[in-house]
């Protein structure tokens, strides 16, 4: 279920996950995790941005496929 916050200026990341928390375990909330295809032509940065993201947890995500387009 998507959730869309607008909180007021000064409001911090906690205090909303604080707020969310009783109704996220009441009803089992969790996000859910997406698939992805990555598709890498000529530099690598933005494979190696995306790999980095999953893994430290900032991207709920699973790479499905991939390829890589030979060097020119």
């Amino acid at each position: 279920m998507p959730i869309a916050v607008a909180a007021q200026t000064g409001a911090v990341k906690d205090d909303i996950e604080g707020a969310l928390k009783s109704p996220i375990e009441r009803f089992g909330m969790k996000a859910p995790r997406s698939s992805i295809v990555v598709m890498v032509s000529k530099f690598d940065q933005a494979l190696l941005h995306l790999l980095c993201q999953i893994k430290v947890g900032w991207l709920n995500a699973e790479i499905v496929a991939s390829t890589r387009r030979p060097n020119a």
